[in-house]
């Protein structure tokens, strides 16, 4: 079944300009005076049409959008800020936000978003080893955005998922990037190819989703 999408940004409704009555009854006016409340009532009506129908409000088409990454990210240079990469878009859902240079989440719309993400952490060695996620906004690091995830055991050690949401006020044309780092070479961002007994997907080395949460508070 296809279902039809509101491609259509709605605008706000105008107010007529009435025009002032005669002092005496005139057909003229009052034809006038009806077919200008007739095109009002129907911007009305086309109004709650595109918000409350199938076609609108519960099922309009939102501002979001779906990233993963099929490669595995490795910490070439220890200490080093690594940008997280997402090489695959959902297209059927992304609405307003892209991937831009491998790794900028970028929005067309101003407002307040809601970023998710997921990574899995693993390693090649044992001990105890850090890695440090945290976010950027147009190129700069965003104060007090950072996290801390510790990975311990032995060699090769399970895999640990870095996950969390983070909302974020942005400017049409603005971009957000992922970043993370690690004293310790041996840590990777895991890609994970499909499996059997029982068949399962893919495991993305990262996944990323971005809601619009609301226009801009100021």
């Amino acid at each position: 079944m296809t279902v039809s999408q509101l491609t259509t940004q709605l605008r706000p409704t105008q107010q007529p300009r009435l025009p002032a009555a005669p002092v005496e009854y005139d057909r003229t006016y009052i034809d006038s005076l009806t077919s200008i409340l007739r095109q009002y009532f129907n911007q009305l009506d086309n109004y709650t049409q595109s918000s409350l129908t199938n076609t609108g409000g519960r099922f309009s088409r939102n501002v979001c959008g779906s990233f993963y990454d099929t490669t595995t990210q490795n910490a070439a240079v220890a200490n080093t800020a690594y940008k997280v990469t997402l090489n695959s878009t959902d297209s059927a859902i992304s609405n307003g936000v892209s991937i831009v240079s491998n790794s900028r989440i970028t929005v067309v719309y101003p407002g307040v978003y809601n970023i998710q993400f997921s990574a899995q952490f693993t390693r090649s060695n044992s001990g105890t080893d850090v890695v440090s996620v945290w976010f950027a906004k147009n190129g700069v690091n965003i104060d007090n955005s950072c996290t801390d995830i510790v990975l311990t055991g032995g060699a090769a050690a399970s895999a640990t998922v870095a996950s969390w949401n983070y909302f974020i006020s942005l400017t049409a044309g603005d971009y957000f990037e992922i970043v993370w780092s690690t004293p310790d070479t041996h840590v990777s961002i895991t890609y994970g190819g499909t499996r059997t007994s029982p068949v399962r997907p893919a495991v993305p080395s990262v996944i990323a989703t971005v809601s619009f949460v609301s226009a801009p508070l100021t």
